[in-house]
């Protein structure tokens, strides 16, 4: 796999945790890993305030965008791999990190 994407994703705010997110590239894929090691709670959140549950929408919503779907989602421990089918240019991954930061800055906002 060629990995064309490595950052760091973080939540505004004083209980600010990193998620590491790196794209690669397969014969036929791309693989999205979100690395929640630092902050476990992220992954484990259940609805309707886990954070990372508008962070894979919005990679649902991306990937389906350019027409790409989703072939699996593994969790092992605190690291989830999501599958899309077809290659992601490369361009599209400064729309992609804009996006995840925007969904986990919304993410834990109470609904009132």
């Amino acid at each position: 796999m060629k990995k064309i994407a490595d950052f760091t994703l973080r939540k505004a705010g004083k209980d600010s945790c990193p998620i590491h997110v790196e794209v690669l590239l397969g014969t036929n894929s791309t693989l999205v890993i979100l690395d929640c090691r630092q902050c476990p709670d992220l992954l484990s959140g259940r609805l309707p305030s886990g954070a990372l549950i508008p962070v894979t929408s919005s990679l649902r919503s991306f990937f389906s965008g350019l027409e790409m779907a989703k072939i699996t989602v593994h969790v092992s421990g605190h690291i989830m791999h999501r599958e899309y089918r077809g290659l992601l240019d490369s361009k599209h991954i400064p729309e992609l990190q804009n996006l995840l930061e925007t969904s986990l800055s919304k993410s834990g906002r109470s609904k009132k």
